[in-house]
């Protein structure tokens, strides 16, 4: 009996070490080519001007819900960012799916907010961290993004939190 439990507890650990946060394959903090994010979302690819690396943007589906989807990727095409945007009224199934696909969030608030006109909102927002670390790749979920006429999934890999992080602490010195 011990030594079920050894291998499940080694097994449990293992399969946190490899997990990667992912939409339709594409890794957030892995190498990929762009004309493989083309091929797999269904969207258009281009190098950036102001900085290395580029960006890829376009319509898919997630949920089989139409959704807009924008990725990023450094000078190595390492995937940064990947973030959709999709109708709140799709909110719930998805993030069902997430829950499904990643296992049980790290934080799962309900919030109020209020729109411009005084409307009341119930703002739910769905968070996960790899190895439940803020520091590393992290997904969130939020039923209302800019407007509640739309919900947002962010997926961040560990580089573009830190690089988020140092942005943060150079405005805060910039005062």
């Amino acid at each position: 009996m011990r030594l079920i439990k050894k291998l499940l507890a080694i097994s449990l650990f293992a399969s946190n070490i490899a997990f990667a946060y992912d939409f339709k394959g594409i890794e957030v903090g892995a190498k990929v080519d762009r004309d493989t994010i083309a091929d797999k979302l269904g969207v258009r690819c281009m190098d950036s001007k102001q900085e290395p690396g580029g960006f890829c943007f376009g319509e898919t589906t997630i949920t089989q819900t139409k959704a807009e989807v924008h990725v990023n990727y450094d000078a190595d095409n390492i995937v940064e960012r990947i973030s959709l945007t999709f109708s709140p009224d799709s909110f719930g199934t998805v993030k069902a799916a997430l829950i499904e696909k990643f296992g049980k969030p790290d934080s799962d608030k309900t919030d109020k907010v209020q729109n411009g006109m005084g409307a009341i909102f119930e703002q739910n927002t769905v968070t996960w961290l790899k190895n439940g670390d803020m520091n590393g790749d992290m997904m969130y979920l939020h039923k209302y993004g800019k407007t509640v006429t739309e919900s947002k999934l962010v997926i961040v890999s560990k580089a573009s939190v830190k690089k988020t992080m140092e942005s943060a602490a150079k405005r805060k010195g910039d005062i």
